[in-house]
């Protein structure tokens, strides 16, 4: 009793570290991906030392030891099965063995977790202990001896740790069951070859190798069972890591400091999807992954999709395109998750081994009825190709097609297993058609169901305003890939179309090359910055010199502004960009450089008061009226499209043109009647442009009322 309170006191819980995103952190992430928690297969393993002096190597890459020790369960009793420093055998195999004296290893074989204890001999030394334990039966005991205080050990660690063990012990069982089937089969056969199998004995081993067998398979859902639950829980603090490289990235940085937060964000994003991929396979694995159902629009997914990988393509100088026949229904009723990952996955894929030219994703109808329909998606890239022993391997578990593939590309080979796995699932069909150097084609079918009257109803409003003038080019010139690839982000979200230049001289290049509406000029630029690239626009007698520009620069004091509008700018917007910030700016520069208010007045007030017989006052005070709710009848009709109240949008348009014809306001009256007849006809792609088009000229409307003379009744 007093040995056991002895050994209590030397115990300690595994210490955890605070803090994420060290350099430490970022070698044991390394150790992961280098193959930490993969394991041979069963008849590749020579010897259980063997494998355990390998296990042994990939526990000391997770965590500084100076030596490691493996034993293992015989009879119920504990021997020493390998250790990987002679010098230290006889010392740890004397503090093992008190520890199972005392009752300290079956304590940590009952915590499922590493735990820490000081050295009999030397306090300030302290042993890590962790149990080798299958679902099953424990397995045996994994000691290291620390090479560091034991509070300088990280979580990360410590969890990658605990899933290598999981793994060895699983495997440890697993070979015992194969090396027993082994010696099943050659007794089998050894009785064969000399006509002493019986019946009877045939039914028996039967049995024996069946009940083997239910008991691997028990294991392996119990394996898959705690991978899933380790890749969750590991993805959730990753999920952190990543969303703080993206800010660190999206900040001004040291170039050094950069490239550094590149390197922990790329990997992050590689470990991320490699829990991803593991989480998933080991779903399919037990038979947990269940499919949703619900409706869908599919366009709006196709744009997401194009939103994410595009950038990526263009880095890599391909052509990204997306192509939907005509026939293919938009509401569609199915997994749109799990739809969205077999495309993103083929269609990175495809980035990935394409090198030059394009990759396109394509949608066909293949078949269908009034309920259903179903639907091939294709992938086509121009990239190198697969042989067809090649293609043969590519749908397998853990396949890639070939070992240059993986050190070239990387990957786990999960990506293409686990997509087939989901096809089936959702009872369609994948296959592939490729030849070396000629590119490859990735295709689909599924079967869908039909929303009905979710068809014609329209896409959910974005909570980004679009602007007053859609479709208008605008020349985005940054030097940093993150800043252009957000604000390209944006200028879509507002309808606009966006081309992006790296440098002063790449975009000065351009405006000599097409037409742009406005520049959204970055000012710290190596080589020549914005104000100086400002100059030069402003000086030259090219047709582009009085193009609008608008100042993006992380200077917020007023001299920065100042600055930018003695340059010759029209206007400056202070980083980090809001959505609204840069619809109104741009919204108000375009009105200006346009010369919008040089045009017809918004209200006609000489047929206005013909009607009134000549009452200009009562005029003037029928068109305040009129503005006074204006705004709150806009929102309205937006409000009313982006919930896809027919009836109420129908209402609010037939109410605001009523108002505008009595006040005379015939542009917008033109247009609420566009906006009715759209209705009527059920076309939401017209009503969407006859929305955009009546906003236009609402608040052209306000803008002029508010700065005319008019308002204070005066000429």
């Amino acid at each position: 009793m007093n040995g056991q309170d002895s050994s209590a006191g030397r115990r300690e819980e595994f210490p955890k570290r605070q803090g994420a995103g060290s350099l430490r952190d970022e070698r044991l992430m390394e150790a992961a991906m280098g193959e930490a928690f993969l394991v041979p297969r069963l008849d590749e393993i020579d010897s259980v030392e063997v494998f355990l002096a390998d296990r042994a190597r990939k526990a000391a890459d997770l965590i500084p030891c100076r030596a490691t020790a493996f034993w293992l369960v015989d009879d119920l009793d504990f021997r020493l099965a390998y250790c990987s420093d002679e010098k230290e055998r006889e010392r740890i195999t004397a503090e093992t063995e008190e520890l199972i004296e005392d009752g300290t290893v079956a304590w940590a074989l009952g915590r499922g977790k590493a735990i820490i204890v000081r050295t009999r001999l030397q306090e300030e030394e302290h042993l890590l202990l962790h149990g080798l334990r299958s679902s099953e039966s424990p397995q045996g005991l994994f000691v290291a001896l620390l090479a560091e205080r034991p509070e300088d050990l990280t979580d990360l660690g410590r969890a990658f740790l605990t899933v290598t063990l999981t793994l060895a012990a699983s495997t440890l069982h697993n070979l015992r069951l194969y090396r027993l089937v082994s010696d099943l089969n050659d007794e089998l056969k050894l009785k064969v070859d000399h006509l002493e199998a019986t019946e009877g004995e045939r039914a028996a081993y039967q049995r024996q190798l069946e009940r083997l067998l239910s008991e691997k398979t028990e294991e392996s859902r119990a394996k898959n069972l705690f991978i899933a639950n380790v890749s969750h829980e590991m993805r959730t603090p990753l999920n952190g890591v990543l969303g703080m490289a993206e800010l660190l990235a999206d900040s001004s940085l040291a170039e050094e400091d950069r490239e550094k937060v590149e390197t922990i964000r790329g990997e992050a994003q590689s470990l991320l999807r490699l829990i991803n991929d593991v989480l998933d396979f080991s779903k399919l694995e037990a038979a947990k992954m269940e499919l949703e159902k619900g409706p869908f629009r599919l366009r709006e997914l196709l744009g997401e999709i194009e939103s994410s990988l595009s950038p990526r393509a263009v880095r890599k100088g391909l052509a990204f395109r997306i192509h939907t026949s005509a026939d293919v229904p938009e509401g569609l009723v199915g997994d749109r998750g799990r739809l969205r990952q077999v495309l993103v996955n083929l269609a990175d894929n495809a980035i990935k081994f394409t090198d030059e030219g394009e990759v396109l994703i394509s949608l066909s109808r293949k078949g269908g009825d009034e309920k259903t329909v179903t639907v091939r998606f294709a992938v086509r890239d121009t990239g190198v190709g697969i042989s067809e022993a090649q293609r043969s391997r590519l749908f397998q578990d853990f396949s890639q097609g070939d070992a240059t593939t993986t050190r070239r590309y990387g990957g786990t080979g999960l990506g293409l297993a686990i997509s087939k796995r989901i096809v089936d699932l959702m009872g369609g069909t994948i296959g592939v058609e490729s030849a070396p150097g000629e590119g490859s084609l990735f295709f689909f079918d599924l079967p869908f169901g039909l929303t009905g009257d979710e068809r014609s109803r329209p896409k959910a409003p974005s909570s980004i305003r679009p602007s007053l003038f859609p479709g208008a080019k605008v020349l985005i010139v940054d030097d940093s890939p993150t800043n252009r690839r957000v604000a390209d982000a944006l200028v879509r979200k507002l309808g606009l179309t966006g081309t992006a230049a790296a440098s002063a001289e790449e975009a000065l290049g351009l405006l000599e090359e097409e037409p742009f509406d406005l520049i959204l000029m970055d000012i710290q630029m190596p080589a020549m910055d914005g104000l100086e690239a400002t100059g030069l626009i402003r000086r030259s007698e090219a047709p582009y010199r009085d193009i609008p520009i608008i100042a993006v620069t992380a200077g917020a004091f007023e001299g920065d502004r100042k600055g930018c509008l003695e340059a010759g700018m029209d206007d400056y917007l202070a980083k980090p960009i809001l959505p609204e910030a840069l619809r109104r700016v741009i919204d108000e520069v375009l009105e200006r450089r346009l010369g919008r208010e040089a045009s017809a007045p918004p209200v006609d007030l000489d047929l206005l008061c013909s009607r009134m017989g000549g009452d200009r006052d009562f005029c003037l005070e029928i068109v305040a009226t009129f503005v006074l709710d204006l705004e709150e009848r806009l929102d309205e009709t937006r409000e009313a499209f982006g919930a896809g109240d027919g009836q109420r949008l129908s209402q609010a348009a037939h109410r605001l043109r009523g108002a505008a014809a009595n006040s005379a306001a015939l542009a917008l009256e033109k247009v609420t009647r566009d906006l009715e007849q759209a209705i009527t006809a059920s076309d939401w792609r017209q009503a969407a442009e006859a929305v955009n088009a009546l906003e236009r000229e609402g608040h052209f409307l306000l803008r002029w009322w508010n700065s005319s003379p008019l308002r204070g009744g005066k000429e």
